[in-house]
């Protein structure tokens, strides 16, 4: 009596031989013999698969590449944008500190200016005008050597 893995073997083994020879004439003869409906369902069923596989791996290669592409691209630009944007607030507080400083210039020449030759003129003036006796005693001198 056989032992049952090797009754198993022998089974499967000539279970594989009969397989093989059958799909072997099917193949010469183009038609199928046995469980024709069942194989076609199975051939449909690998087949649907294989396709639903094949477009899964299509969309994740698509569009997961394509979205970390577009994130790249977000990021690159972003950064991008900030330094632009640190550039320009640099700048932007330059320009302001030259500001402050013109305007402090502007007021200073202002004050300067104040003191130029026509106000040093009319200080002098002031300072060496005389007084109202003075001016009438002068006036008077004058009247009467014209006399």
């Amino acid at each position: 009596m056989l032992t049952p893995p090797l009754t198993t073997f022998v089974i499967s083994l000539s279970l594989w031989i009969v397989l093989t020879v059958v799909v072997q004439f099917e193949k010469r003869t183009g038609k199928r013999f046995i469980l024709k409906r069942f194989r076609s369902w199975l051939d449909y069923l690998f087949i649907e698969v294989g396709r639903r596989a094949k477009e899964a791996w299509r969309n994740f290669a698509r569009y997961v590449v394509q979205l970390g592409w577009y994130y790249s691209i977000h990021s690159l630009l972003r950064t991008f944008l900030t330094v632009l944007l640190r550039t320009y607030e640099y700048i932007e507080a330059h320009f302001e500190n030259n500001r402050q400083k013109a305007k402090l210039l502007r007021a200073e020449m202002r004050n300067t200016f104040s003191d130029n030759h026509l106000s040093k003129v009319a200080e002098h003036k002031a300072k060496v005008a005389l007084t109202p006796e003075e001016q009438a005693r002068i006036r008077h001198d004058k009247l009467e050597d014209t006399h």
